[in-house]
């Protein structure tokens, strides 16, 4: 997606979503995730996510955690290399 002026847009967090990053892989879709609230996370990726992208350890992601369970999440969003360089550039990700 791009807006009018030819930049793409980037996906930001919504409501009580969160930029994580995956620090471990744990398998059946679990991963570890660092979040930007400064909690450690376990995570949820969902099948559909799991098979249209990829997702590895380090990986820049957006996480809505649980509002029954706090140290849980299901990650919504991975941004590509790019886009998480330019996240990180503009100081909008601090992790």
């Amino acid at each position: 997606m791009t807006s009018e002026s030819g930049q793409p847009t980037i996906r930001l967090p919504t409501g009580t979503e969160v930029f994580a990053v995956v620090s471990e892989l744990s398998g059946f879709g679990g991963v570890r995730l660092e979040c930007s609230d400064g909690k450690d996370r376990v995570g949820r990726i969902p099948g559909t996510m799991r098979r249209r992208s990829w997702v590895t350890e380090g990986d820049l992601v957006l996480a809505d955690p649980w509002s029954w369970e706090d140290n849980r999440a299901d990650v919504t969003w991975r941004y590509d290399d790019a886009s998480a360089l330019h996240l990180r550039t503009k100081g909008v990700v601090a992790i």
